[in-house]
């Protein structure tokens, strides 16, 4: 399910669409009441998807970014299914950056992978649990080519 879109030609309804997109998110409320203070003992969100990044505020706002300490999920986007879009991608950096762990939970391996930055880049990776201190200390590169030779 994507955020309706009517476009720039109606701001106001755009904002009203948007808005209701996010009041319908079950993780509003609980970040919510964190960020009034209205639950004040920090936790993990369980979620069945990554949060929106219509989400981002509030996932890095003062109080939600001292009470949050993980946030596991199994899929990876309502929209795009097991792939991150380019705003997801954006929301998953930047909450990882403001210190919140990002676990995906894979049902149908029974596995768990962190997602992990790269300590002075700004490129991360899934990895499983066991090989997170492998991940930190490899060296990544690329290979660039073209089939056309």
């Amino acid at each position: 399910v994507k955020v309706p879109y009517v476009g720039a030609a109606d701001p106001i309804k755009q904002l009203e669409l948007a808005e209701n997109y996010l009041f319908q998110q079950c993780e509003y409320a609980i970040l919510s009441a964190i960020s009034v203070g209205g639950i004040t003992s920090d936790g993990v969100l369980l979620l069945h998807y990554f949060p929106t990044p219509l989400l981002k505020s509030l996932l890095l706002s003062r109080q939600v970014i001292k009470r949050v300490k993980a946030i596991y999920f199994l899929s990876a986007s309502r929209s795009h299914g097991s792939f991150f879009s380019h705003e997801d991608a954006g929301t998953l950096r930047d909450i990882s950056t403001f210190g919140i762990s990002v676990f995906f939970v894979d049902e149908a391996a029974s596995t768990m992978h962190q997602f992990i930055l790269k300590v002075g880049q700004a490129a991360g990776m899934f990895v499983p649990l066991e090989r997170r201190s492998d991940y930190l200390n490899a060296t990544r590169f690329g290979v660039y080519g073209s089939n056309l030779v």
